[in-house]
């Protein structure tokens, strides 16, 4: 796995033969797409070359091309060089075909101030970055009023992260979440968690998804909700004056799932997202022993029955997006056998694209469901401006759906080059990423 930058196309060239999908019309056409300094010039059945400006012509043979993918759940590892860079993020995430990051606030500092935000923007920018990438504001009990203009969103946990980024009194949720924000939430019980962890034996893998055990979701998102269905009621509300949004992040369990399907029926007046990891569609705590510390996470390890309701959550359109909650740790750290010793957390950038396509070439979703997982429904939830639209800038995933990926973690372009994925073959493969007109080539 690779990727190198195609130099003699500059930034101006002609996709020949692109499968794309039209979401406006519900169908899968083939087009030509001319890029001009950077940006999408012209979509046409058929654009000719013009000798005057002797453009190249890269023809796909109706290969899938769709807006640039989007990785709307990434910790970079901001003060933790040594686990990730905001750089080497980057490059992983150019590796897996992806042009949109959105990193976490859980950060060393987290980032819980305007100053501590804007340092983070500023290092991204310094670094020029690989990709294009966006960061979230961490909302904590004393900080919850603040307005970040830059932060696609507002993160909060409701168990302990790092230092204060957290919110200890659920009594409070009501008076963040009524406000014109959009509200991603880590949804953890911290009850829960405290009280699973006492009188746990320390030694097995599988002990890490009884320590969060799915009641610790479930408890969590049940508490949230019913803040939601009040707040739903209120005046400023129903009148438009506030329109909460909330995200749920990294969705893991079957009750959870129908929770959140119940409330998106019922609530008039609040929006509601979720999200997947893809981790969490095709692993499972039957592999918890054999894959030690790679399986290790938060949430943890569920069962096959919940891998096979998260799919189906993705079909019945509850599920909005899959995001990887890439979170690399050192080899060494990954490799403990004390599971309180082990950090939780996986890489899982590079692995995306090759998970979500996979599931819909083995018909286990539908192809443009696994378009709008990636692409389509995180660009409108996080307003990411990604689409196949004539003036938008070329950001661009080009995937072969007749080639396969076997993972090599040793290639990967992160500082974590290792997962429960190695040697893995995935029926998709990443043929080209387009970002801000620059044409890389993958391999």
């Amino acid at each position: 796995m690779g990727f190198e930058y195609q130099e003699q196309y500059g930034n101006s060239y002609i996709l020949k033969n692109c499968k794309i999908y039209d979401d406006k019309i519900d169908k899968f056409i083939i087009r030509d797409i001319k890029i001009e300094d950077g940006k999408i010039s012209k979509i046409e059945d058929k654009i000719e070359l013009n000798t005057k400006n002797s453009l190249s012509a890269i023809d796909l043979n109706e290969k899938l091309v769709i807006g640039g993918v989007i990785d709307a759940h990434v910790h970079f590892r901001y003060g933790n060089e040594e686990k990730e860079t905001l750089k080497t993020g980057c490059e992983a995430g150019l590796n897996g075909g992806v042009c949109f990051a959105i990193d976490m606030p859980n950060s060393n500092p987290p980032t819980i101030t305007k100053q501590l935000f804007d340092e983070k923007v500023q290092k991204a920018k310094d670094d020029n970055c690989a990709i294009n990438l966006y960061f979230a504001y961490g909302v904590t009990e004393n900080n919850y009023t603040d307005v970040v203009d830059d932060a696609k969103f507002y993160k909060i946990f409701m168990v302990k992260s790092v230092g204060e980024l957290f919110i200890k009194d659920y009594y409070k949720l009501k008076e963040i979440l009524m406000q014109n924000k959009l509200f991603a939430i880590h949804a953890e019980h911290k009850n829960f968690v405290e009280e699973f962890n006492q009188n746990m034996e320390k030694f097995k893998f599988t002990t890490h998804c009884r320590m969060r055990d799915r009641y610790s979701e479930i408890n969590a998102i049940s508490e949230v909700l019913d803040v939601l269905y009040e707040i739903d009621t209120e005046k400023d509300v129903v009148n438009k004056i506030i329109t909460p949004r909330v995200h749920f992040c990294h969705v893991s369990t079957k009750e959870a799932l129908v929770l959140i399907k119940k409330a998106k029926e019922a609530l008039k007046n609040v929006v509601i997202t979720c999200e997947v990891g893809p981790h969490h569609l095709i692993l499972n705590e039957e592999m918890a022993e054999e894959l030690k510390g790679l399986g290790k996470f938060n949430p943890p390890l569920r069962t096959k029955l919940d891998n096979l309701a998260l799919i189906e959550g993705i079909n019945d359109k509850t599920v909005d997006i899959v995001a990887t909650d890439h979170a690399p740790h050192t080899y060494e750290q990954k490799m403990k056998d004390n599971i309180l010793e082990c950090p939780s957390g996986i890489g899982g950038i590079e692995t995306l694209v090759p998970i979500v396509f996979d599931l819909a070439k083995e018909k286990k979703i539908k192809l443009e469901d696994a378009i709008k997982m990636v692409s389509i429904n995180p660009s409108k939830i996080f307003d990411i401006s990604n689409s196949l639209n004539v003036s938008n800038m070329a950001n661009i995933t080009i995937i072969d759906l007749c080639d396969n990926t076997t993972i090599k973690a040793s290639e990967f372009k992160s500082k974590a080059k290792f997962s429960p994925y190695d040697n893995m073959t995935f029926k998709c493969k990443i043929y080209s990423t387009i970002v801000n007109g620059k044409y890389y080539k993958n391999y």
